[in-house]
């Protein structure tokens, strides 16, 4: 059972035990960047509470589906979102950008390509899959030449670090699944 629900006539609440959430002034997560908003900071909370937890797989699997529809808006897509994309045991790369990166190398010199998509310094490593993907690890390169060059962004390439047009699969995948979100 997860802290902080309860049952209440068949239905489950998630109570308040932060005294933080009294004094929250702006967005209320980083997932939505809503307006403050009582019931889904409560929600935001829980999620947080729980991806802070080693074993956030397991905790998350414990809600279920009804009652994660019970949640306001689309917190259960959001929550699976999160739990795809902050989850420690992360083995596939996120497409950091749907474009290559067009970056100037110079001859000699070693770079960090990051392989995870977590980098926010990308289209090199700054260490952010250590937390978020350890089981990836970045492609260190150094050019022949001094030369502009196009890198993988989203992380699909057979050809790494290096484009070779993987991009325009992904970009095709997104539009097929937004087509169908809007038929649903």
């Amino acid at each position: 059972m997860i802290p902080g629900r309860k049952r209440r006539g068949g239905v489950f609440t998630f109570v308040n035990q932060s005294p933080s959430l009294n004094r929250q002034q702006g967005p209320c997560c980083n997932l939505c960047r809503r307006k403050f908003s009582r019931k889904h900071t409560v929600q935001t909370w829980v999620l947080t509470s729980l991806s802070r937890s080693r074993n956030i797989t397991t905790r998350l699997t414990e809600l279920e589906e009804d009652e994660l529809q019970q949640l306001p808006g689309r917190s259960a897509e959001r929550m699976q979102a999160h739990l795809q994309t902050s989850s420690p045991s992360s083995t596939q790369p996120v497409p950091a950008a749907r474009l290559p990166c067009r970056v100037k190398v110079t001859a000699g010199k070693r770079y960090a390509w990051c392989a995870c998509g977590h980098s926010q310094k990308q289209p090199y490593c700054d260490g952010a899959h250590r937390t978020k993907a350890p089981s990836i690890s970045p492609l260190r390169f150094t050019p022949e030449k001094d030369q502009t060059v196009m890198l993988c962004a989203c992380k699909q390439t057979k050809n790494a670090p290096y484009c070779d047009g993987s991009h325009f699969k992904v970009i095709f995948q997104d539009v097929v699944k937004s087509v169908k979100g809007v038929f649903k």
